[in-house]
């Protein structure tokens, strides 16, 4: 019985530091995405509303830069994520409830998904009542809606 407990204290200690070495990793990779990836979406945004310093965009070349804008922010969400999962599993994540029209939760899905049904021709009709409101934490529930 001694020598169990002595072996279940070690696989303790060995699972501890497996945690804590995984949250430094996340942690660490986080940073290192989220700088560049703050730079493409600075970039991005600089070139797409600043017309006069990088002189007429090509209609070609704005569609082309609003992708990579909405999808660099769409990783820069992802990244939030996975440190919201790290706070998770800590036992630190704060709610911040507030009321929010059930319309804009839907739309923001509808958009995120956008690019998704339409590479398959499909198109996507919503009708939802204006007014609508719900009280909730209005990044907990787009992480949910962005997991399907």
């Amino acid at each position: 019985m001694v020598r169990l407990n002595e072996m279940l204290g070690v696989a303790r200690r060995v699972a501890e530091d497996a945690e804590r070495t995984k949250a430094e990793f996340v942690a660490n990779v986080s940073h290192e995405l989220r700088t560049p990836l703050n730079m493409i979406i600075g970039f991005s945004e600089m070139m797409l509303q600043s017309p006069k310093t990088y002189g007429r965009i090509p209609p070609a070349l704005r569609a082309d830069l609003d992708v990579i804008l909405r999808n660099s922010q769409h990783l820069s969400a992802l990244i939030d994520d996975v440190l919201d999962l790290s706070q998770i599993e800590a036992g630190q994540m704060a709610l911040t409830k507030e009321r929010v029209g059930l319309r804009e939760i839907v739309m923001a899905a509808v958009e995120a998904m956008r690019p998704l049904y339409e590479s398959k021709g499909l198109y996507l009709h919503v009708d939802i009542a204006e007014g609508v409101e719900l009280f909730c934490d209005r990044t907990r529930l787009r992480e949910v809606c962005s997991i399907y």
